[in-house]
């Protein structure tokens, strides 16, 4: 769906550090899917964990490890062991910055802004499910070749 002037917008302000986005977006997904041709669902990446906040994960896992389940039981989603298992390690450096500039890439890329949310989604599975790195260039490198192989229309973006 390209962009359409005529149609209302919903701005989703998102970070991809922030769990309760990631309870949020399956929301936003189906809000998008269900008002199709009615709303335009846009996505943009804000800052929560920048300049003085990034730290490594265990600066903030207790509070967060303690948060989850409420997301959880709120929102219905499910944070993986993986996910887990890096929050107790701990070292991974906490930065919004890598992912925020991958979503605004790919935004800028991808004349179809529906896609946009799912590519959000998929950084945060990335990360609360699969317990990667959002640190690593290569994840993004394979979260678009995986969607650009689920979706080819992308290809031509």
């Amino acid at each position: 769906m390209e962009n359409t002037p005529d149609l209302p917008e919903l701005l989703y302000i998102f970070d991809p550090l922030c769990g309760w986005c990631y309870g949020m977006t399956p929301v936003i997904q189906r809000v998008r899917t269900e008002m199709a041709g009615q709303i335009q669902v846009s996505v943009l990446s804000g800052g929560m964990v920048t300049g003085e906040r990034v730290a490594p994960l265990r600066a903030k896992w207790n509070y967060i490890k303690n948060a989850l389940q409420d997301v959880e039981r709120a929102a219905g989603v499910r944070f993986g062991e993986a996910y887990r298992m890096l929050g107790e390690e701990g070292s991974v450096i906490q930065s919004s910055e890598p992912p925020c500039r991958a979503l605004t890439v790919f935004r800028q890329l991808n004349s179809d802004p529906s896609r946009v949310i799912d590519f959000a989604h998929d950084i945060q599975q990335a990360h609360y499910f699969h317990g990667l790195d959002l640190n690593d260039p290569a994840i993004y490198s394979a979260l678009i070749a995986l969607m650009m192989w689920m979706q080819p229309s992308l290809s031509a973006a």
